[in-house]
Order: C-alpha cells, then structure tokens, then sequence
C-alpha cells in the first residue's frame, strides 16, 4: 500500500511538472544586441529575398540540418510562395521577448519579434530560436501567440 501511496505521488507531480511554464527570460549575458540583431536580420534576409522574388539559398547564416533543407534552393519558392500566400507583406518590428528554455538540456535560446502582416491581422509574432553554443537558427515561426506556455499536440 506504501509502494501505491509513492507511485501516485510520483504521477501526480509528473503531471503537475508538464504545466508548468517552457520558458524562462533568457540571462543577460545571453540576450545581447548582436544575437538579437543577427536573429531579426535573418529574419528581414529571408522576408527580403521573398520580396524580391530572389529564391537562391540564405547565405551568411548558421542552421542546423532541419533548417537548412527547408531553405534549401530547390524549396525556397515553395516557401516564399506560401508566406505570401498566407500572409502578404511581413514587416519586422521591435523584439517582444528573449526566453530560454526550462529544460535541462538548456542550449536553445528564442527571440519574439513583433511583426505586421498584409494578409493576416492575427499573427502578431514572429519566433526566430538559437543554439545558444553557435548561434545555429533552428526556428522560424509566425504565430498569434509569442509562446507556447504548455506544450499540446494538436488532434488530427
């Protein structure tokens, strides 16, 4: 019965530790203006190019093997494509917030910027994150929200 007592107790703060907030702000020593400058000019690079209808590879900039297949040459136009789609011009403005990660497994760092979109007056963020070791862009999302407080999978 003690054995039950310490199982269910054992769930029970599982489940109350999957509630808890992903992200802290990020230290100081993290969130500098270079780090935050080079994730919105990634940002603005990327936006530009769309812009210009330029689909060549994003050249200048750290990504991770992910990141990098998906702006890759040969998708870059379907990208581009389904941005303007969705979303028409995207103007970058002022970083919202700088957070990091709860995990203990702490390498990933994730700067908000406020955006305005043409086509869509509710996506009001853009998420650009960071690995913290080498400046590696490993996310580039346009949300409503500037983040995530709980982690849910959405049903298909």
């Amino acid at each position: 019965m003690k054995l039950l007592k310490h199982i269910l107790l054992f769930f029970c703060l599982i489940g109350l530790s999957s509630c808890v907030n992903r992200y802290n702000n990020m230290p100081a020593k993290n969130n500098t203006q270079a780090r935050q400058t080079f994730a919105k000019s990634f940002a603005e690079n990327f936006f530009s190019k769309c812009g210009k209808k330029d689909y060549s590879e994003i050249t200048g900039f750290n990504m991770d093997v992910n990141m990098k297949n998906y702006f890759s040459q040969e998708r870059n136009k379907t990208v581009c494509e389904s941005f303007e789609k969705k979303y028409g011009k995207v103007e970058i403005g002022s970083l919202y917030a700088a957070k990091t990660n709860v995990y203990p497994s702490d390498f990933y760092d994730l700067f908000v910027f406020n955006v305005k979109t043409e086509k869509n007056d509710s996506v009001k963020y853009l998420r650009v994150g960071m690995t913290r070791d080498k400046d590696y862009i490993n996310t580039f999302y346009l949300s409503k929200t500037p983040y995530n407080k709980w982690y849910k999978r959405k049903k298909k």
